[in-house]
């Protein structure tokens, strides 16, 4: 009687430790096994959260890749230039675009959606660079572009060597800062660091610009 109390003892004293180890175990004496043990792997809250946390967080070369795509758009497609196009008009000042990129609307618009959320892919696509009078048409599918809408403008900041530091990250929401650096023109020009703080958000599963970055 006494060695099987020892026994129940020794079982009650395993069962709150709580141990984790994915074994089977048998205790018992002379008369045959007292007690079978068979312990699982803990699952824990805090397992779930980290794998969850993991799942939802933003890398930088991410947001470096995001980064470069929003100085493309800038740079050579809507801000201070456009896209290559033919001479030739299908209407009055709207041209064909020739850059192999887009073979179609379709592809372009899928394009600025890649890099920005809705609402300013949007604003891009349909209202810039004034509302219901965007610089690139759909023409029978095909992507056009409206040569009276192409600006240009100086800009100073060189994005050469930039470094991106992300400041802080929510489940869908990142904020991060981009430092370049700028020259103003002048007689004697001076190098200055240039810092912009930009967002991305996580929309129908992944990662977009919530605006332009300049």
């Amino acid at each position: 009687m006494k060695k099987k109390i020892a026994i129940i003892l020794a079982l009650s004293g395993v069962l709150l430790s709580g141990c984790a180890s994915d074994e089977i175990g048998v205790i018992g004496g002379a008369d045959g096994p007292t007690a079978v043990i068979v312990a699982t792997p803990e699952t824990t809250s805090e397992t779930t959260s980290e794998e969850n946390k993991a799942e939802n967080e933003i890398s930088e070369d991410v947001l470096c890749s995001l980064f470069e795509e929003n100085l493309n758009c800038m740079y050579n497609i809507f801000v201070l230039s456009s896209l290559n196009f033919e001479e030739e008009q299908v209407a009055e000042h709207i041209h064909r675009v020739t850059d192999e990129k887009f073979g179609s609307y379709a592809e372009f618009e899928s394009y600025v959606r890649s890099v920005y959320c809705k609402e300013t892919a949007d604003m891009f696509l349909y209202d810039y660079p004034y509302e219901g009078n965007p610089m690139y048409r759909d023409v029978d599918g095909e992507l056009c572009v409206d040569s009276y809408l192409i600006g240009g403008k100086g800009y100073y900041v060189d994005w050469t060597d930039y470094t991106l530091e992300i400041v802080s990250c929510e489940e869908n929401r990142c904020e991060f800062t981009v430092t370049g650096s700028f020259t103003e023109p002048s007689d004697n020009p001076v190098e200055e660091p240039y810092t912009v703080t930009g967002v991305a958000v996580k929309e129908d599963g992944k990662w977009v610009l919530e605006a332009m970055i300049h």
